[in-house]
């Protein structure tokens, strides 16, 4: 795992996050392995793309679920979580629906659920909470991927 300590003036930061959120009443939309690879291709890139534009999180893990997703993140200290996951999942749910056509899915209103879960990772813990992301996908024969 590649990160590192984030040094500003002031102080030297290292804050991982662990962030889940479901679709919408927990439909599942990912439960066709073709639709569940190939939303997990597109959101891989759309992560990939944000890291490059935003520059203030790493992406360390990721997988798609058949009802909702994990995602462990460090962020910037400078950044609000929620701000983050509005992001997130305002852009998922547009490249959702941008996509969804192709699988004659029709498009949501709403893709995810309001809210979200989020827990604080200290360093010791990072490794654990990747495996345990990337087990989901084993568990469940998920396709994940992760750094």
């Amino acid at each position: 795992m590649q990160t590192a300590i984030q040094f500003t003036n002031h102080s030297k930061t290292l804050l991982f996050y662990h962030i889940c959120f479901a679709t919408k009443g927990r439909e599942q939309l990912f439960l066709n392995p073709n639709t569940r690879t190939f939303f997990n291709g597109v959101f891989r890139t759309f992560f990939e793309e944000k890291q490059k534009e935003l520059k203030w999180f790493e992406l360390i893990s990721f997988s798609l679920e058949i009802d909702h997703l994990h995602f462990f993140v460090q962020l910037s200290p400078s950044q609000s979580i929620s701000h983050f996951v509005n992001i997130i999942k305002s852009n998922l749910a547009l490249e959702y629906n941008n996509k969804c056509y192709i699988f004659s899915r029709k498009k949501l209103d709403h893709v995810w659920q309001t809210g979200y879960y989020c827990a604080s990772v200290g360093r010791s813990g990072s490794n654990l909470v990747k495996k345990y992301i990337e087990n989901q996908s084993v568990e469940r024969f998920v396709t994940c991927f992760s750094n």
